[in-house]
């Protein structure tokens, strides 16, 4: 199982490059997950995955390591899990 969410994670990174995404941190060692910015809000990106059936979560970044990073300034951060169920 560690291995196929790896494996996911990878290929989520690689489906990222071009986009304009800016990845926030690593998840090597844990349950694949990560936080991105984009040139457009997140909640918007959000919603625009969300009609795609990709569940993503927008965090307005106003408060703790996303605060501090300054992503409310941008439009926040999109929280993307690599759940398999």
């Amino acid at each position: 199982l560690h291995t196929h969410l790896r494996d996911l994670h990878d290929d989520l990174l690689l489906d990222l490059l071009g986009t304009g995404a800016t990845v926030l941190g690593q998840a090597a060692d844990r349950v694949p997950a990560l936080s991105l910015t984009h040139a457009r809000p997140a909640a918007e990106v959000a919603e625009h995955l969300a009609r795609r059936g990709i569940c993503a979560v927008p965090d307005p970044g106003d408060h703790g390591l996303l605060a501090h990073l300054g992503t409310a300034e941008i439009g926040g951060a999109l929280r993307v899990g690599l759940a398999h169920y």
